[in-house]
């Protein structure tokens, strides 16, 4: 797993910068912000952290979810290979324009900036950023950041990658490069991709800028959804594992509008996958151009579900050009422009333009794909051998009914226009021109479409192949058919095999169709049920304008033209039709026309009516005709050429000759001629021709009176040509009968005579004949039977036979159409078998109305009545018809509603105290009687009902009454009562929720109130009342005794849905409530700014520490317990679903850099004036910005003591440290520092620089210290502190020797104390002392001369106090061996036997001064005497020493005659060389005594050397002892037992 950076800190700001941002910053805004680090705030829970410069992120970075990230202007962030910032707080990235962030590698290629779905709703958003060398740019799990002006640089998989419902706002996104790196070597396809929409995915996006990718653009998966709006795509090209394309969506629905895509392998790719999906995207404002492929592809994955198909897209105003043209990738490799394969598509304004392959290609689409407003021109493929498919310009193939095409044009398509091949489809307003084949084309389909135009195809204009069930209204075809070889296709309308074997079915029909200027108007081939109604065929440039061959057709069957107006500017017959059954309805051939020629199919029966034929090189030619009907028609035969019958049965009826009175009859044609005009002898070439002249008869029967006889018989008899003929005439007497032939031609007889016919008419026994007449017009044959006077005729409308009646039903008798043919008055007489005579009779009485309540109406009784009606004229005939009808006293109808309703199983649920309504109002007597009705109950309760019963009824019923039966009767006072019985089950009842909802804004910090004024328990039982929202939870609960019946708060934002309860206390109800839900929508609130401190127009000095407070800001959507002291003082909501993540800056004048980020804190600004602004945004809505003026006047440094503290407490022997390096100068000026004491005349201090630390000894007493800092402007700031300093015992200090010290023999040894000092000025004692005790001296400084060896020097000091302090040193000297000089010895002569005195002196030098012994012998005629010389001034030593040593000895020589002196020096163990002189002695006689007195003091004197040198061999032996077990024991310093005592 890759390692990341987790960005944490205390509070405040934290600014993540391995290089400085090369843009100056104002230097008082860092210095401000040193300050603010110093200063003490009221931490905020969520953490600013501001990253500018260059920021190296080696290991990636994590934003926690309590993080605000904010990325100045021109930053750049360098992350590490594979590594990638990982965002679950908010980040904010503030680029602009000239200053845009970018997003980087430190080496390789980074996974860039992923948004996890902890930062949903915490307001990340994005701003001029640009990613370069990353794998993946951007990544949004569940997130929604607001992204502007991002740019991503040749990202290697998905420059935007969205997942998990994620919902971002992003505007302007370019993609520029990507998947050219790993092309060839990824092991996914997911490369080269832009932006991604996935798993539920749905972001709004304003503008996509996409170039030079090698799978997709955009592409959407997953139940992804969206709007994307204003998208630039070109060169998306060259993805092997998957399909390049502008845009790709599967199974997603979303809208995308405002797009040009340039240049890709396809333009539009949709694809249908996943059952559990929908499909759907919504493509508006779309230009495609120069695709390789296809422009817009819509398929379904599952081709094998061809059926009950979906809408796929809605793609509306789009352009698809230049597909597989020269201008694409590679030219002659497309499909198709826009195509549909299995899928349902509305498509509504398509311009299609020059592509080279088919414009609009579908196949197995059903009716829910619908084309509108769609355009083609110059579009199919120019490849040879392309099938026709592939040449049109619009290709439906299986399609079922009914694909929809409306508004569709096709112009300059290679090959058909439009080619609808199986399926169906309905539309109008289809227009084709001048395309390289057909107009439109339709094979074995089944179109309806109304507004039809096609023009200048090569081709024919419509046909219609293999096909039924078509339906072509208001069609106009002009100029086709000029590359056409055979009639088919040559026609404006063509119509090929219709409802024939393949395609029988449906009639096919063309309603309104006109041809105008095609080579020929209409052909038709082998085709059955084909219906045109009112065709128009102006100018064929053949001259033919209807072309029919019905040589192939696999079954008979007719086709119908029903209105034809053929004008043609051709000698060539204008209709020509081969083996047609057909029926001509008002068809009018005009102009220079060839007429008509027509051979039938079959047998069956073809006709010709209502029509006009002109002819001017031939009239009309009828070939082969079992039977054709010509009726109404004018045959203008100019050309003296009459109609043509040749080997056909023909009836013409109502037919008028223009030009020659005559036909023309062949091979044994039989022409029935129905009143038409008249006719001369037909020419003829067959002795079976036959001509009839046949006329029609207008028959009456009529009595004297001239009204017809109904039904009277009549018989017709005919002298030739036919037999006689019997009729029943109708009611009304009169009937049109024929036609009858009353002469006939025929080649070999000529002309007949004219048949007679002579009619008898009878009725009633009595007859009567009409006059012979000649059959050679239509006649009126009127028989008249003079008849006795007849009786009336009845004529009975109601009531009918068998009828039944409510007792007190209305009963209409009518029998006001009876009549007499006498003309006779009638009466009328109505009886009834049970009620007699009910009316009449009289003349008025022919309408009757029975039970109609008024006093002249007559009353039927219940019962089966048989009623009579008689009608007599005034002569006494009467007629009499009788019907039997019964009237019944009926039960009462009842109809009961209840509410509550009743269960199916008869039980209605009633609370206790409520009514139940039981509504009779459909409940009526068929014969109104009066109804009583009422219910009864199983407890023994009757309640009746007041009258009327058919009403509405409110019944309460005993509440002591658990369940029960209720029985409803009704009772009209004859039958018994009809009774209907439901169970009554009591229940308590809970209460009934009424509520209302009042509020100011719809905001989260708006109020709001729910109350539930109204709501009552039935019963009475206590009323427990509850709020509860899906979102908040439980807002409010109690019981309205206690609590009130209403609440009034706030919500969270969102949509909530609140459940209102309540419920009573009752036991019979215990874990039930009655609820109601209410949706209520809550907005997000703005966040509001509010400055507390410092007020507007604040004044202070750049050394004032400000208390910043945001007291009153806040978000009502910010969670009270992500705040600083739970909220306290601060807008916010405790509600848990209150998660906005609102981060707090502090700016002055508009800088970038925050001054802070938390509530409150203290800081100082800088000189100036200045605008404070705060500001508090949830990411979300409007950020609240609040301003103050603040000005600021310079200041005098600022003094920070470090130390020494204020009333420390210090001895006199220790130094006070002074430390005021943190003092500073908040302008920015140079500043020196002065400290001094009220008790000292001398500054401590004096204008040094107070970034140093200085350390001073301060005299003994109470010190109150003024520290002066004085800047370089002259101001002056002072601070007091009080520092007491106590007495101590002195310092010592050996400054020489150094401890450890080497003397070479003989020197000195100078000990110097200096520095040594007593700082309460009270020093006593000052002594140098050896280890042993031995004094030294007590000067500061002072010369030892010690004796060699190792010496421990010994320095105290004392006070006054008797403290002392001590110090210790160790030394050797050196030690060396003694040598003698200068021996002399005075007097040089001496006399024997005197008494005299010499002085023996002799110099010493011994370096390490411990020879203490110069012995000298003197002898004396072999007799030593021992004598010690000395330098300490006695026994003749003059000056002690001084290195000279002496001794005065009284000698008395004797006899000898010499005298010799011996000196040496004994240094220890060490003896000096021995100097010797001799002095001569003169005999003196004298000097005898003298000598002997020598001699016995010289005795004493040896004695008394010997006793003294074993006692300072001894004394030696014990100092040495001594000296050894104190350098043992010695450890250098030794400290002062007061020091301890006072620490």
């Amino acid at each position: 797993m890759a390692k990341h950076t987790t960005i944490s800190c205390c509070t405040g700001i934290v600014r993540l910068q391995a290089e400085p941002n090369p843009t100056p910053r104002w230097p008082l805004i860092i210095v401000g912000l040193i300050l603010l680090s110093l200063a003490p705030a009221v931490t905020s829970s969520t953490t600013v952290i501001v990253w500018s410069g260059i920021v190296n992120l080696p290991d990636g970075a994590v934003i926690d979810d309590d993080q605000v990230v904010q990325v100045l202007p021109g930053t750049e962030i360098r992350i590490g290979e594979g590594e990638s910032i990982e965002i679950e707080g908010r980040l904010s990235v503030q680029g602009t324009a000239s200053e845009k962030v970018m997003v980087n590698s430190i080496n390789g290629k980074h996974n860039g900036i992923q948004f996890e779905p902890l930062s949903r709703g915490l307001g990340s958003s994005i701003s001029y950023l640009t990613v370069e060398n990353a794998s993946r740019g951007i990544i949004v799990i569940d997130s929604d950041p607001i992204m502007n002006n991002i740019t991503v640089i040749n990202a290697d998989f998905v420059a935007v990658d969205l997942f998990s419902s994620a919902n971002p706002q992003i505007n302007n996104l370019t993609v520029l490069g990507g998947g050219q790196d790993v092309h060839g070597m990824s092991g996914t396809w997911r490369y080269g991709i832009g932006l991604s929409l996935g798993s539920g995915s749905a972001p709004i996006v304003n503008g996509l800028l996409v170039d030079n990718l090698v799978t997709r653009a955009l592409n959407v998966w997953g139940g992804s959804g969206g709007v994307i709006r204003d998208l630039s795509i070109t060169n998306i090209s060259g993805a092997t594992l998957a399909v390049s394309s502008g845009i790709w969506v599967e199974d997603s629905v979303l809208l995308i509008s405002d797009t040009e895509i340039e240049k890709s392998d396809n333009g539009v790719f949709v694809r249908h996958i996943s059952e559990g999906f929908t499909t759907r995207p919504t493509l508006e404002n779309i230009s495609i151009s120069n695709s390789k492929y296809r422009g817009i592809m819509i398929e379904q994955y599952n081709r094998s579900k061809w059926n009950d198909l979906n809408v796929n897209a809605v793609i509306r105003n789009a352009t698809v050009s230049g597909t597989g043209g020269p201008d694409s990738e590679t030219q002659g490799l497309a499909s198709s422009a826009v195509e549909l394969n299995t899928s349902g598509a509305i498509i509504e304004g398509l311009d299609l333009i020059s592509n080279h392959a088919t414009g609009l290609k579908a196949y197995m689409i059903d009716g829910t794909s619908v084309f509108r407003d769609i355009e083609s021109s110059d579009d199919g493929s120019r490849n040879p051998g392309s099938g026709p498919g592939e040449k049109a310009g619009i290709y439906l193939r299986s399609a079922s009914w009914p694909v929809t095409l409306e508004d569709v044009s096709v112009t300059g398509a290679q090959g058909s226009g439009i080619l609808l091949w199986k399926g169906g489809a309905t539309g109008y307003n289809w227009t084709t021109t001048q395309n390289g084949g057909v107009g439109i084309d339709v094979r074995e389909f089944h179109p309806e479409v109304v507004g039809l135009t096609s023009s200048m195809n090569q081709l024919s204009g419509v046909r219609i192949m293999d096909s039924s069930n078509v339906w072509i209204e208001n069609a106009l075809t002009s100029g086709n058919g000029a590359m056409g070889g055979i009639n088919s296709d040559k026609a404006g309308f063509s119509f090929i095999r219709s409802n024939d074997f393949i395609s029988s079915g449906k009639n096919v029909s063309c309603v309104n169709c006109t041809s105008n200027s095609d080579k020929v108007g209409f052909s038709i081939v082998d085709s059955i049920d084909l219906q045109l109604t009112g065709i128009s065929s102006v100018s064929p440039l053949s001259g033919l304008a209807i072309s029919g061959d019905g040589t192939d057709l696999q079954r008979n069957g007719p086709i119908l033209i029903n209105g034809a107006n053929l004008h043609t500017d051709s000698i060539n017959p204008a209709v020509v039709m081969q083996s047609i059954d057909a029926h001509l309805v008002d068809v009018s051939i005009s102009g220079i026309s060839g007429g008509l020629e027509w051979t039938p199919s079959g047998p069956s029966e073809s006709s010709i009516v209502n029509s006009h034929i002109t002819g001017v090189s031939g009239c009309a030619s009828f070939s082969g005709f079992n039977s054709v009907v010509i009726r109404n028609v004018v045959f203008n035969c100019t050309t003296q050429s009459p109609p043509l019958f040749h080997s056909s049965n023909a009836s013409l009826s109502n037919v008028e000759l223009i030009g020659p009175p005559s036909l023309n009859l062949s091979s044994g044609s039989i022409i029935n001629w129905i009143s038409s005009s008249p006719i001369s002898e037909p020419s003829s070439d067959d002795f079976d021709d036959l001509l009839n002249v046949s006329w029609m008869i207008q028959a009456e029967t009529v009595n004297q009176n001239g009204y017809g006889i109904p039904y009277a018989g009549l018989n017709l008899s005919f002298d030739s040509h036919q037999q006689g003929q019997d009729l029943i005439m109708p009611y009304s007497g009169r009937s049109n009968i024929g036609p009858y032939v009353g002469q006939t031609w025929n080649n070999s007889a000529g002309w007949s005579s004219v048949a007679s016919v002579q009619g008898v008419c009878s009725y009633g026994g009595y007859s009567n004949s009409t006059d012979i007449m000649l059959l050679n017009q239509d006649i009126s044959l009127i028989c008249e039977i003079d008849l006795p006077n007849q009786p009336p005729f009845i004529v009975w409308d109601s009531p009918k036979d068998g009828s039944i009646f409510g007792s007190s039903d209305r009963v209409i008798l009518n029998a006001t159409n009876s009549w007499d043919m006498d003309n006779d008055s009638l009466t009328y007489l109505w009886t009834s078998s049970i009620d007699g005579i009910l009316a009449g009779p009289s003349a008025i009485s022919s309408f009757i109305i029975a039970n109609s309540g008024h006093e002249d109406s007559p009353n039927l009784s219940d019962g089966q009545h048989i009623i009579t009606l008689e009608v007599c004229d005034t002569t006494g005939l009467c007629s009499i018809d009788q019907r039997s009808i019964e009237l019944l006293n009926l039960p009462p109808s009842v109809s009961v509603e209840a509410s509550p309703q009743i269960s199916p199983f008869g039980v209605m649920s009633l609370g206790m105290t409520r009514n139940a309504t039981v509504d009779l109002s459909g409940t009526y007597d068929p014969e109104d009687d009066v109804l009583q009705c009422w219910i009864q109950t199983s407890y023994g309760a009757n309640i009746s009902f007041s009258p009327p019963c058919d009403n509405v009824f409110s019944v309460g019923f005993d509440q002591s009454e658990d369940a029960f039966t209720a029985t409803v009767s009704v009772y009209d006072g004859s039958n018994q009562p009809v009774s209907w019985t439901f169970t009554v089950d009591h229940f308590n009842e809970l209460p009934e929720i009424y509520h209302s909802i009042t509020r100011l804004g719809t905001t989260s910090e708006d109020m709001l109130e729910i109350s539930f004024e109204g709501t009552s328990d039935p019963e009475g039982d206590t009323l427990h009342l509850s709020i509860e929202s899906d979102l908040d939870g439980l807002i409010w609960s109690g019981i309205e005794e206690f609590d009130g019946n209403s609440w009034q708060g706030r919500l969270s934002k969102g949509i909530h849905l609140v459940t209102l309860s309540a419920w009573d206390n009752n036991p019979e109800n215990a874990g039930r409530k009655s609820y109601h839900q209410v949706e209520i929508e809550v907005t997000n609130s703005d966040p509001r700014s509010v400055i507390a401190f410092p007020p507007e127009g604040y004044t202070t000095d750049s050394s004032n520490l400000i208390e910043f407070s945001a007291t009153g800001s806040g978000d009502q959507d910010l969670h009270c317990m992500d705040l600083p002291q739970e909220g306290w003082g601060l807008l916010c909501s405790l509600r848990g679903s209150s998660n906005d993540l609102v981060s707090v800056v502090w700016n002055i004048d508009g800088q970038s850099e925050p001054l802070s980020t938390e509530w409150s804190f203290q800081s100082r600004l800088p000189e100036g004036q200045h605008i404070l602004t705060l500001t508090v945004d949830d990411g979300l809505g409007n950020p609240a910005h609040s301003h103050v003026n603040v000005s600021v006047t310079p200041s005098a440094p600022v003094i920070i003591i470090d130390s020494p503290e204020d009333g420390a407490i210090s001895k006199s022997n220790e130094k006070v440290v002074f430390d005021l390096r943190n003092s500073f100068d908040t302008d920015g000026n140079l500043f020196s520092m002065t400290i001094y004491s009220d008790i000292s005349e001398a500054p401590i201090l004096q204008g040094v620089n107070p970034n140093q630390i200085y350390e001073r000894h301060i005299s003994t007493g109470q010190h109150n210290l003024t520290i002066i800092l004085e800047d370089s402007t002259g101001l002056i700031r002072t601070s007091e502190i009080s520092l007491q300093i106590l007495p101590s015992s002195p310092v010592v200090t050996i400054a020489h020797p150094q401890d450890g010290r080497f003397f070479p023999p003989g020197d000195r040894v100078m000990l110097d104390a200096t520095g040594t000092v007593d700082y309460d000025g009270d020093l006593l004692l000052l002594e140098w002392a050896l280890a042993d005790g031995t004094i030294l001296g007590s000067n500061s400084i002072i010369e030892a001369n010690l004796p060699p060896g190792q010496h421990i020097i010994v320095l105290t000091a004392k006070d006054s106090r008797g403290t002392f302090d001590q110090e210790s040193i160790s030394i050797m000297v050196g030690s060396s061996a003694p040598s003698l000089s200068s021996l002399s010895v005075s007097p040089d002569i001496l006399y024997s036997k005197q008494a005299q005195t010499i002085k023996i002196q002799v110099s010493l030098v011994d370096l390490d001064g411990t020879s203490e012994q110069v012995s000298a012998v003197i002898t004396v005629s072999g007799n030593p005497t021992l004598v010690e010389l000395n330098d300490d001034g006695a026994f003749g030593d003059s000056v002690p020493n001084d290195g000279v040593w002496t001794r005065n000895v009284q000698v008395s020589p004797d006899e000898s005659d010499w005298m010799r002196i011996d000196v040496w020096a004994r240094d220890g163990d060490t003896v000096s060389p021995t100097l010797t002189v001799t002095i001569p002695i003169e005999d003196d006689g004298s000097d005898s005594g003298i000598i002997q007195i020598i001699f016995t003091w010289g005795a004493a004197a040896l004695g008394l050397l010997a006793v003294i040198g074993l006692f300072v061999a001894r004394s030696r032996r014990a100092s040495t002892i001594a000296d050894i077990e104190m350098i043992e024991s010695w450890s250098g310093f030794n400290s002062n037992p007061d020091d301890e005592a006072f620490e």
